[in-house]
């Protein structure tokens, strides 16, 4: 008899190297689209609303939707992100303009 031991199935670092070889494999055809940094945000926001953690879908959506509405108001001359932050202030404040 041998002192040889057998394994079978993988290990855990085997698995998580090929789940993270998927992932490239998913990004790389998603990138092969040619999207735009936008469609990459909308990606990300809708992978990140199918999360199981409710507290982690949360935080990620918010981050999204705080970089994309920068992303809008510079698109638009920045009007977009000085009406945020006046809306945001008025807030804060309790004022109001109607």
């Amino acid at each position: 008899m041998s002192d040889e031991i057998r394994l079978y199935g993988e290990t855990d670092e085997e698995k998580l190297i090929r789940e993270k070889k998927q992932c490239r494999l998913i990004v790389k055809e998603i990138l092969d689209f040619g999207i735009t940094d936008r469609q990459k945000y909308q990606i990300i926001k809708l992978m990140a609303e199918n999360l199981e953690s409710f507290e982690h879908m949360k935080r990620l959506v918010d981050v999204i939707d705080e970089l994309t509405v920068t992303d809008v108001g510079d698109l638009l001359g920045g009007k977009e992100k000085v009406f945020a932050d006046l809306a945001k202030a008025q807030d804060e404040t309790g004022e109001s303009n109607g």
